[in-house]
């Protein structure tokens, strides 16, 4: 486990976004956010589609975000994003897992 805040918070104000993996993300694939519900655009930390039939034969792409140790380094941003079916596994994308320890 690692402390949170030990490195200088990214351009969006989070910290630790960057590192070794991309982060695989629980929003389906999206080209645009400019179709996002309304009741989401408020309340940014509910997943975008539908999540209850995530397995490993699941074919619909997610959201895949920042970069990792093989990319070239204007991937590695917090902001950059692009789409990969949730049945691959590969050693450079992971997820986070983030809880309060109080």
């Amino acid at each position: 486990m690692k402390e949170v805040r030990q490195k200088k918070a990214n351009e969006i104000g989070i910290y630790d976004m960057s590192g070794n993996a991309s982060e695989w993300c629980l929003d389906e694939w999206h080209d645009s956010y400019r179709d996002k519900p309304d009741d989401l655009r408020t309340n940014g930390n509910k997943p975008w589609g539908e999540t209850d039939i995530i397995n490993k034969n699941d074919s619909r792409c997610h959201s895949v975000r920042g970069g990792c140790y093989c990319y070239d380094s204007w991937a590695c941003r917090s902001t950059s994003r692009h789409g990969l079916d949730a049945a691959s596994s590969y050693n450079n994308y992971g997820f986070r897992i983030v809880c309060d320890m109080q």
